[in-house]
């Protein structure tokens, strides 16, 4: 997704479900902060590094989840001056 320079709190809707997430790859090509849930208080933020991705997956993973809390919306805010390109993929298992 684009996200324009100076941008603050760009809200992305998703449906994330952390007991059923295998895999979370984030990548932005700017530095910048992502929030879960809420800007104001978010459950969980995460700052990205310009060209840095967070890998995560639940077999290999050297650190815990960086989502704590199930996830129905992103903000994003970017500072870095200049337009960043952001990508969340999120793989789940969706069997019971």
């Amino acid at each position: 997704m684009a996200v324009p320079d100076a941008t603050v709190d760009l809200q992305v809707n998703t449906d994330i479900d952390v007991s059923a997430l295998k895999s979370l790859h984030m990548l932005s090509d700017q530095d910048v902060i992502v929030e879960t849930n809420n800007a104001g208080t978010p459950i969980d933020t995460i700052s990205l590094k310009a060209g840095i991705p967070l890998i995560w997956d639940s077999v290999t993973g050297y650190f815990a989840n960086p989502l704590t809390a199930d996830v129905v919306d992103l903000f994003i805010t970017n500072a870095s001056g200049a337009a960043a390109t952001v990508t969340v993929r999120a793989l789940q298992d969706v069997t019971p």
